[in-house]
């Protein structure tokens, strides 16, 4: 949309009977990426990018199954983070977003059914992930993996709404929990 708040004709990005929307994403050149995955005819993970929303890259394939997160650092690069399984929760990076790194672990849990992701400012990345009874906050820097997750049990209660948020505040990470019981 434009500041007259009219919208253009859509543009076809995808045509598959079982397609999901990872995100549109701006990044820091002013870049619109639309990430999606399909499975039928080509099965995979893809973007596709524009300049300026009308017209719109080919279709290119990021070698990912399960895409949750596309994400762009403070360093530039490009990340995508997966869940396999539903239990292992792996990411890639890349420069370009055409060569991109193999898996990096960043945990497995029992249970991983959705996550979202956040940097700081000195370039950790902080990743709160779904658990189904409880959810998981860990943190990734360049260095090193920084390893210990903290476990957060006990947040969901029957009848119970559940929303959370990761936001960095002065380089440290606080968890925002929000429970909404029914009437």
């Amino acid at each position: 949309t434009d500041e007259t708040l009219e919208w253009t004709q859509p543009f076809l990005l995808s045509q598959t009977d079982f397609a999901s929307c990872i995100t549109a994403f701006l990044d820091d050149q002013g870049t619109i990426w639309a990430v999606y995955e399909e499975s039928d005819p080509m099965e995979g993970t893809y973007f596709r990018t524009s300049d300026n929303g009308i017209a719109w890259s080919e279709p290119h394939m990021i070698p990912i199954t399960s895409a949750r997160v596309f994400y762009q650092r403070h360093n530039h690069q490009y990340v995508i983070l997966s869940i396999t399984d539903y239990s292992s929760v792996s990411m890639m990076s890349s420069p370009d977003g055409t060569e991109w790194s193999g898996p990096i672990p960043v945990i497995t849990l029992g249970k991983a059914y959705d996550l979202d992701v956040t940097e700081s400012d000195d370039g950790t990345l902080w990743a709160i992930i779904d658990g189904g009874s409880c959810f998981y906050v860990t943190h990734y820097s360049d260095e090193q993996y920084m390893g210990d997750s903290q476990e957060m049990r006990d947040f969901r209660m029957k009848n119970g709404v559940l929303a959370c948020g990761i936001a960095i505040l002065v380089g440290s990470a606080w968890l925002f929990v929000r429970k909404k019981l029914s009437a």
